[in-house]
């Protein structure tokens, strides 16, 4: 009589060869999924354009700023933006005289938007997105015989600078 099924060795192949394969498609398939999710943040920021669009075709006669804080997105008179989705966490739709409207650092958590209908920028998070240099000023303070005192200053309210990193001498800080 014959025997039926499988062997150890057989087994443990087939296990070897799904590893290989999960370990090859799960990082695809996350990938995938992260830039789904952006496309559809940025399909979000377009139609929030829309919105400031239409809001100024109807109220607009100058330049108009709403800010948006997670319930609502209003300006100074608490005139609300009006639109489909979910409303962002933070940032500034801008809708300029011009007609033409910006998003500045708007964001709903993971994902920000900067920019415009022609030229719209959106990121996970809005660190990659910050246009400007942060200000740096370097003070040469009390210099004796042996010592220099050097004052650094770093601004950069975007960017979110926390530390900064210098050498001196081989060795590495950081404040």
């Amino acid at each position: 009589m014959k025997d039926k099924g499988f062997t150890l060795i057989e087994l443990l192949a087939t296990i070897v060869i799904l590893a290989v394969v999960s370990i090859i498609t799960i990082p695809i398939v996350i990938n995938i999924v992260e830039k789904a999710r952006l496309g559809i943040f940025k399909d979000s920021m377009y139609g929030l354009l829309d919105a400031g669009n239409l809001y100024y075709a109807r109220y607009g006669t100058g330049d108009m700023l709403f800010v948006c804080n997670g319930e609502e997105c209003k300006d100074e008179k608490n005139n609300k933006l009006l639109f489909k989705g979910r409303i962002p966490d933070s940032g500034e739709v801008i809708l300029n005289k011009d007609g033409t409207q910006e998003l500045n650092y708007v964001s709903e958590g993971k994902y920000c938007a900067l920019g415009n209908r022609n030229n719209l920028k959106v990121s996970i998070g809005c660190n990659s997105l910050d246009p400007t240099r942060p200000e740096l000023s370097l003070g040469l303070g009390e210099v004796t015989s042996n010592s220099i005192m050097i004052g650094v200053n770093t601004i950069d309210i975007e960017s979110g600078i926390k530390e900064i990193k210098y050498e001196i001498d081989g060795k590495t800080y950081i404040d």
